[in-house]
């Protein structure tokens, strides 16, 4: 794309193939997840290998480092796709609601270890949290809600 001009017909074609190569793979609630802990923008390098994890069946969290409730929505998400399950099947399976697999999914709500245990089980994921994560501060800068997590 660099290498033509802003406004050619190669440079909206080599943009189109990008964006189709990328929101094939990953989706744009994913990169919104993650965008916050991430350089801005995106460095194309970190951007290719969340493609190529993706489109080898891996979770985007094998190569990024996020913090922990973005790590578990992230691998929920994931892992609930892989699986062909809908929010509310999978609810559903826990005896618990779409409501709160949605609301941990968009990290709208903390989640206890016996929930993550649950959820690791039913969907064959795991979770790896680190004294060396990175850590969510109280609130989200960019929506100012609570963070139960710390």
């Amino acid at each position: 794309m660099d290498s033509n001009p802003l406004q050619s017909p190669a440079y909206r074609d080599a943009f189109d193939q990008y964006d189709q190569l990328l929101f094939g793979h990953v989706t744009m609630r994913d990169i919104s997840l993650i965008k916050d802990y991430l350089p801005q923008p995106i460095p194309d390098d970190t951007m290719s290998l969340m493609i190529a994890t993706v489109i080898n069946g891996r979770p985007i969290t094998d190569v990024i480092s996020v913090p922990a409730p973005i790590q578990c929505a992230l691998l929920i998400r994931w892992g609930r796709n892989q699986k062909g399950l809908t929010q509310a099947q999978l609810a559903e399976q826990l005896d618990m609601t779409q409501s709160q697999i949605a609301k941990i999914e968009s990290v709208a709500n903390g989640v206890t270890a016996e929930v993550m245990g649950k959820l690791a089980k039913a969907l064959d994921v795991t979770f790896t949290i680190t004294a060396n994560d990175p850590v969510l501060s109280k609130t989200n800068p960019k929506k100012g809600r609570y963070n139960f997590w710390s």
